[in-house]
């Protein structure tokens, strides 16, 4: 739990961070036309391998885009197959199914973000599928997976402060929220796998 200052500040600890913030809103920004996602979600990736591996400075450098491109997509291409069966559950007609698709909703909460570090530590898409130990590591760390979870409230409060910037402001700070949350949970398991 000691990770929680850290995560606000680590950013500022790397001479070049604001220009790895700058590119890291401009990034985000262009996701709205969908097709920058995987790059935002391998930049992620990165990070949260550097902060695993104790690299410095932790924030990646934007280069080796394609490696960061390809690398975000087979983390995406992950969500997307666990929320399938989210949505096959819900929508199965069985007895009970929109009780059991929420009870996954909310195990998923805990879940997606643990099963993305095991990915940033393994890098393949085999160790997005190890259940027994992401569950295990959700179980074995719950409490501190919860107050991360309601520390994303705050990160969000963050995120929309860039609107006082004249809107263009809440890509960067919405970067700077991304790039928090990562840390917390890949320090977590750093300190605690």
């Amino acid at each position: 739990m000691n990770n929680i200052g850290k995560a606000f500040s680590f950013v500022f600890d790397d001479p070049q961070w604001l220009g790895k913030v700058l590119v890291g809103g401009l990034v985000l920004f262009s996701c709205v036309l969908v097709i920058p996602i995987p790059l935002l979600a391998g930049y992620l990736v990165a990070l949260r391998a550097n902060i695993i591996n104790n690299k410095t400075p932790l924030l990646p450098e934007w280069t080796n885009l394609g490696e960061k491109y390809t690398k975000g997509l087979v983390l995406a291409l992950g969500m997307i197959l666990y929320s399938l069966f989210g949505f096959v559950l819900r929508k199965s007609g069985i007895p009970l199914s929109g009780l059991f698709a929420f009870v996954y909703r909310l195990i998923m909460l805990f879940y997606l973000p643990v099963m993305s570090v095991f990915y940033a530590k393994e890098q393949t898409f085999e160790s997005m599928f190890k259940i027994g130990e992401i569950l295990q590591f959700v179980m074995k760390n719950f409490v501190d997976l919860l107050v991360f979870w309601l520390l994303h409230f705050v990160l969000a409060i963050i995120a929309v402060m860039g609107l006082i910037g004249l809107i263009i402001g809440v890509v960067f700070t919405a970067f700077y929220s991304l790039a928090a949350q990562a840390y917390l949970y890949a320090a977590l398991y750093r300190d605690k796998a």
